[in-house]
């Protein structure tokens, strides 16, 4: 199996992190006319990471390369592909510079994939900052270089913590998460929750729930597996409260002007930690959303029942919340095909899959 190996370098400025070079190195890579490596630009029309000062080398040098836009499996998804101008010959490597997001004025929502600072470091989904070939398995290493952040800086990733090594593919490195800097957290083995700063709510008392939810569900999904990792953002926004989850880890988000319903957000933390286990192929987008996000919502309110860490009272009360955002919905007499048409036109097309 050929090798991938990938290094972050963090770098500092005034209490947080100014931007990162990454560097990559694939053992091998085949002959292709297609894009060596491709860069993910946006998604929904929300950009990306800016790459800047990208370079490439194989075994006889400096690799002369073309950047054209190129086509997607996902149609809301914009991608870049780097084209070679010859043959690669052994291994490539590649290094660049990828820098924050920077939010617009008045912004109030996004998914939580952008590459995104606050005060002790930042936190990403790979897709938004990773130039990778666009498939493939590897023999995979994470290496995190800390050397210009402040002492007592941790790099953390969904699969591993500080240097980590396992075998994994593209989509899976894409579609987790990325954190580094003055990290606090709150760990028990390879179960952690993990912020910067201060959060306006309990965040011991929150773990111990959330941990004891996840090991419920592990043992009703029938899961072995012992990794799972929150990553908490604090949003420059009023309002917050979303979430997404990727590969054995979720990103949720809180406002610090206005503290989270803690029962809401914990239900939030439910819905995503379901998605771990059952789902249905949503190609094309909207043949599976129905099942998939419905079935979080159905046993998101059941689970943590069952699992004693709600009662019937506050169970009632997220089924009527959910069932009334359905049947109130004027998109409810929709196709599923109809809704994906609107899903990024219209929000309201969005959560009518997630009460049927």
């Amino acid at each position: 199996m050929e090798r991938l190996e990938l290094t972050f370098c963090p770098r500092w400025r005034d209490g947080s992190v100014s931007d990162m070079r990454v560097s990559g190195m694939l053992s091998s890579l085949p002959k292709t006319e297609s894009p060596i490596l491709t860069a993910f630009q946006s998604t929904v029309g929300i950009p990306f990471a800016v790459y800047d000062g990208l370079a490439l080398q194989d075994e006889n040098g400096t690799v002369p390369f073309s950047v054209s836009p190129v086509s997607s499996k996902q149609d809301f998804v914009a991608l870049a592909g780097i084209f070679s101008k010859r043959e690669v010959k052994g291994s490539l490597r590649w290094e660049y510079t990828v820098y924050p997001r920077i939010l617009p004025k008045g912004y109030t929502s996004s998914p939580y994939f952008d590459f995104r600072i606050e005060q002790g470091g930042f936190n990403s989904a790979g897709i938004t900052f990773l130039l990778l070939p666009e498939e493939g398995t590897w023999e995979t290493r994470i290496h995190w270089d800390l050397s210009e952040l402040p002492d007592g800086a941790r790099g953390i990733w969904s699969l591993g913590i500080k240097d980590a090594a396992r075998e994994t593919d593209a989509e899976t490195l894409r579609f987790s998460y990325y954190m580094a800097g003055l990290i606090n957290a709150e760990e028990r083995g390879d179960f952690g929750i993990y912020w910067f700063g201060d959060v306006p709510f309990d965040i011991e008392a929150a773990s111990k729930r959330i941990r004891d939810l996840f090991s419920y569900m592990c043992e009703f999904f029938c899961d072995t597996e012992p990794i799972y990792r929150v990553f908490l953002r604090c949003d420059p926004f009023e309002k917050s409260g979303g979430g997404t989850a990727l590969a054995r880890s979720f990103m949720t988000g809180y406002s610090a002007a206005t503290p989270p319903d803690i029962e809401r957000w914990f239900n939030v933390i439910a819905h995503e930690m379901v998605h771990n286990w059952p789902s249905m192929s949503d190609e094309p987008a909207g043949k599976g959303t129905w099942y998939t996000e419905g079935i979080a919502e159905y046993y998101s309110a059941l689970l943590p029942l069952r699992a004693g860490l709600a009662d019937i009272e506050e169970t009632a009360r997220q089924i009527t919340s959910k069932a009334a955002r359905y049947y109130e919905s004027a998109l409810r007499l929709m196709s599923n095909d109809e809704l994906a048409e609107i899903y990024w036109s219209d929000r309201r097309a969005q959560v009518v899959p997630y009460g049927r």
